[in-house]
Protein backbone atom coordinates (compact mmCIF):
# COMPACT_ATOMS: atom_id res chain seq x y z
CA UNK A 1 0.00 0.00 0.00
CA UNK A 2 7.57 1.92 -1.30
CA UNK A 3 7.41 4.45 0.96
CA UNK A 4 7.49 7.17 -2.29
CA UNK A 5 4.83 5.85 -4.14
CA UNK A 6 2.88 5.34 -0.95
CA UNK A 7 3.06 9.12 0.20
CA UNK A 8 2.21 10.21 -2.93
CA UNK A 9 -1.09 8.02 -3.18
CA UNK A 10 -2.04 9.18 0.19
CA UNK A 11 -1.07 12.85 -0.98
CA UNK A 12 -3.92 12.87 -3.80
CA UNK A 13 -6.13 10.61 -2.18
CA UNK A 14 -9.44 10.51 -3.38
CA UNK A 15 -12.76 8.88 -1.65
CA UNK A 16 -12.82 5.97 -4.15
CA UNK A 17 -11.73 3.65 -1.65
CA UNK A 18 -13.34 4.47 1.31
CA UNK A 19 -16.60 4.59 -0.88
CA UNK A 20 -16.44 1.42 -2.84
CA UNK A 21 -15.10 -0.61 0.33
CA UNK A 22 -19.07 0.28 1.88
CA UNK A 23 -20.02 -1.88 -1.34
CA UNK A 24 -18.09 -4.45 -0.39
CA UNK A 25 -19.69 -4.35 3.41
CA UNK A 26 -22.97 -3.53 1.66
CA UNK A 27 -23.55 -6.30 -0.37
CA UNK A 28 -21.84 -8.92 1.79
CA UNK A 29 -22.84 -7.96 5.44
CA UNK A 30 -25.86 -10.08 5.16
CA UNK A 31 -23.69 -13.64 3.67
CA UNK A 32 -21.23 -12.82 6.26
CA UNK A 33 -23.25 -12.66 9.01
CA UNK A 34 -24.88 -15.60 8.65
CA UNK A 35 -21.42 -17.34 7.72
CA UNK A 36 -19.91 -16.14 10.89
CA UNK A 37 -23.01 -17.36 12.96
CA UNK A 38 -22.49 -20.59 11.25
CA UNK A 39 -19.25 -21.18 12.27
CA UNK A 40 -19.62 -20.30 15.89
CA UNK A 41 -22.26 -22.94 15.92
CA UNK A 42 -20.67 -26.00 17.41
CA UNK A 43 -21.20 -29.11 14.95
CA UNK A 44 -22.42 -26.25 11.99
CA UNK A 45 -21.00 -27.06 8.46
CA UNK A 46 -21.48 -23.60 6.86
CA UNK A 47 -21.57 -22.94 2.97
CA UNK A 48 -18.94 -20.86 1.78
CA UNK A 49 -21.00 -17.97 0.53
CA UNK A 50 -21.63 -17.21 -3.09
CA UNK A 51 -19.06 -15.14 -4.76
CA UNK A 52 -21.04 -11.93 -6.43
CA UNK A 53 -22.15 -12.39 -10.21
CA UNK A 54 -20.24 -10.24 -13.08
CA UNK A 55 -23.44 -9.05 -14.46
CA UNK A 56 -24.40 -7.37 -10.53
CA UNK A 57 -27.96 -8.01 -11.73
CA UNK A 58 -28.53 -10.08 -7.98
CA UNK A 59 -27.98 -7.06 -6.09
CA UNK A 60 -30.37 -4.73 -7.86
CA UNK A 61 -32.18 -2.58 -4.96
CA UNK A 62 -29.06 -3.11 -2.31
CA UNK A 63 -27.33 -0.17 -3.23
CA UNK A 64 -27.98 2.60 -6.08
CA UNK A 65 -25.75 4.25 -8.56
CA UNK A 66 -24.83 7.53 -10.06
CA UNK A 67 -25.71 8.25 -13.38
CA UNK A 68 -22.55 8.49 -15.52
CA UNK A 69 -21.29 12.59 -16.89
CA UNK A 70 -20.62 11.48 -20.22
CA UNK A 71 -19.78 15.18 -20.79
CA UNK A 72 -16.94 14.84 -18.18
CA UNK A 73 -15.79 11.73 -19.15
CA UNK A 74 -15.13 13.11 -22.70
CA UNK A 75 -13.65 15.37 -21.34
CA UNK A 76 -10.95 13.42 -18.94
CA UNK A 77 -10.81 10.81 -21.91
CA UNK A 78 -9.33 14.18 -23.67
CA UNK A 79 -7.32 15.21 -20.57
CA UNK A 80 -5.89 11.44 -21.00
CA UNK A 81 -4.81 11.72 -24.67
CA UNK A 82 -3.38 14.77 -24.65
CA UNK A 83 -1.05 14.03 -20.73
CA UNK A 84 -1.46 9.43 -20.83
CA UNK A 85 0.41 10.30 -17.51
CA UNK A 86 -2.71 12.38 -16.20
CA UNK A 87 -3.17 10.24 -12.53
CA UNK A 88 -6.06 12.97 -11.37
CA UNK A 89 -7.97 12.37 -14.50
CA UNK A 90 -7.75 8.44 -14.26
CA UNK A 91 -8.62 8.41 -10.52
CA UNK A 92 -11.70 10.74 -11.51
CA UNK A 93 -12.73 8.30 -13.98
CA UNK A 94 -12.20 5.17 -12.09
CA UNK A 95 -14.32 6.67 -9.11
CA UNK A 96 -16.85 7.91 -11.90
CA UNK A 97 -17.64 4.38 -12.99
CA UNK A 98 -17.28 3.33 -9.28
CA UNK A 99 -19.86 5.46 -8.40
CA UNK A 100 -21.73 4.52 -11.74
CA UNK A 101 -21.79 0.43 -11.14
CA UNK A 102 -19.79 0.37 -14.27
CA UNK A 103 -17.26 -2.13 -12.58
CA UNK A 104 -15.09 -3.38 -15.99
CA UNK A 105 -14.65 0.11 -16.72
CA UNK A 106 -13.61 0.89 -13.18
CA UNK A 107 -11.47 -1.80 -13.46
CA UNK A 108 -9.40 -0.93 -16.04
CA UNK A 109 -8.84 2.79 -14.75
CA UNK A 110 -7.68 1.72 -11.13
CA UNK A 111 -5.36 -0.56 -13.19
CA UNK A 112 -3.57 2.13 -14.87
CA UNK A 113 -3.20 4.15 -12.49
CA UNK A 114 -1.62 1.16 -10.25
CA UNK A 115 0.81 1.06 -13.23
CA UNK A 116 2.09 4.14 -12.95
CA UNK A 117 2.18 3.85 -9.52
CA UNK A 118 2.32 0.53 -7.83
CA UNK A 119 1.93 1.52 -4.45
CA UNK A 120 -1.46 3.54 -4.56
CA UNK A 121 -3.44 1.97 -1.84
CA UNK A 122 -6.62 3.65 -2.88
CA UNK A 123 -6.63 2.10 -6.52
CA UNK A 124 -5.59 -1.15 -5.21
CA UNK A 125 -8.06 -1.43 -2.47
CA UNK A 126 -11.10 -0.38 -4.76
CA UNK A 127 -9.83 -2.99 -7.69
CA UNK A 128 -9.80 -5.63 -5.08
CA UNK A 129 -13.46 -4.86 -4.23
CA UNK A 130 -14.67 -4.84 -8.10
CA UNK A 131 -12.34 -7.83 -8.39
CA UNK A 132 -13.91 -9.88 -5.51
CA UNK A 133 -17.85 -8.77 -6.53
CA UNK A 134 -16.97 -9.96 -10.07
CA UNK A 135 -16.45 -13.08 -8.86
CA UNK A 136 -12.63 -13.34 -8.74
CA UNK A 137 -11.88 -13.78 -5.20
CA UNK A 138 -8.30 -15.03 -5.84
CA UNK A 139 -7.26 -11.93 -7.90
CA UNK A 140 -9.13 -9.84 -4.99
CA UNK A 141 -6.89 -11.66 -2.35
CA UNK A 142 -3.56 -10.75 -4.47
CA UNK A 143 -4.41 -7.01 -5.04
CA UNK A 144 -5.38 -6.78 -1.17
CA UNK A 145 -2.10 -8.70 -0.58
CA UNK A 146 -0.24 -6.18 -2.60
CA UNK A 147 -2.26 -2.75 -0.62
CA UNK A 148 -0.86 -4.68 2.76
CA UNK A 149 2.29 -4.28 1.20
CA UNK A 150 2.45 -1.03 0.07
CA UNK A 151 0.38 0.26 3.38
CA UNK A 152 1.12 -2.45 6.45
CA UNK A 153 -0.40 -0.07 9.08
CA UNK A 154 -3.61 0.32 6.93
CA UNK A 155 -6.69 -1.33 8.29
CA UNK A 156 -9.05 -1.86 5.49
CA UNK A 157 -6.82 -4.09 3.50
CA UNK A 158 -6.46 -6.92 6.51
CA UNK A 159 -10.43 -6.38 6.96
CA UNK A 160 -11.13 -6.99 2.96
CA UNK A 161 -8.87 -10.06 3.21
CA UNK A 162 -10.48 -11.57 5.65
CA UNK A 163 -13.91 -11.61 3.43
CA UNK A 164 -11.47 -13.05 0.62
CA UNK A 165 -10.88 -16.18 3.19
CA UNK A 166 -14.45 -16.66 3.81
CA UNK A 167 -15.27 -16.27 0.30
CA UNK A 168 -12.45 -18.83 -0.80
CA UNK A 169 -14.08 -22.51 -1.55
CA UNK A 170 -13.49 -23.99 1.05
CA UNK A 171 -13.28 -21.42 3.17
CA UNK A 172 -10.52 -20.60 4.97
CA UNK A 173 -11.41 -19.74 8.52
CA UNK A 174 -8.25 -19.57 10.34
CA UNK A 175 -6.95 -17.07 7.61
CA UNK A 176 -9.99 -15.01 7.92
CA UNK A 177 -9.03 -14.84 11.50
CA UNK A 178 -5.27 -14.02 11.27
CA UNK A 179 -6.23 -11.18 8.87
CA UNK A 180 -8.79 -9.52 11.39
CA UNK A 181 -6.38 -10.36 14.25
CA UNK A 182 -3.81 -8.25 12.84
CA UNK A 183 -6.10 -5.42 11.76
CA UNK A 184 -7.10 -4.98 15.15
CA UNK A 185 -3.47 -5.25 16.38
CA UNK A 186 -2.39 -2.47 13.81
CA UNK A 187 -5.44 -0.32 14.40
CA UNK A 188 -7.27 -0.97 17.53
CA UNK A 189 -8.70 2.31 17.61
CA UNK A 190 -10.40 2.05 14.15
CA UNK A 191 -13.93 1.17 13.90
CA UNK A 192 -12.75 -1.18 11.39
CA UNK A 193 -11.31 -3.15 14.49
CA UNK A 194 -14.43 -2.93 16.68
CA UNK A 195 -16.51 -4.55 13.61
CA UNK A 196 -13.42 -7.15 13.25
CA UNK A 197 -13.49 -8.36 16.70
CA UNK A 198 -16.94 -9.10 16.17
CA UNK A 199 -16.55 -11.69 13.25
CA UNK A 200 -13.24 -13.30 15.12
CA UNK A 201 -15.94 -13.71 18.14
CA UNK A 202 -18.12 -15.23 15.59
CA UNK A 203 -16.20 -17.46 14.06
CA UNK A 204 -14.60 -18.23 17.08
CA UNK A 205 -17.74 -18.95 19.24
CA UNK A 206 -16.04 -16.29 21.88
Amino acid sequence: MTDGPAKSAKVEKTSTARGINKVLVALLAAAIVLLVQQWGQPDATPEVAEAPHGDMSGYEGMTSFDTLDAVRVTELEAQLEKDPTDLSAKRELAAMHNDAGLWDKAAEYHEMVIEQVPADVDSLLALGVIEFNLGDVDAAEQTWLRAVEADPALPEPYFNLGFAYLGKEPSDKDKAIEMWETLVEVAPDSSLAQTAQTHIDGISGG
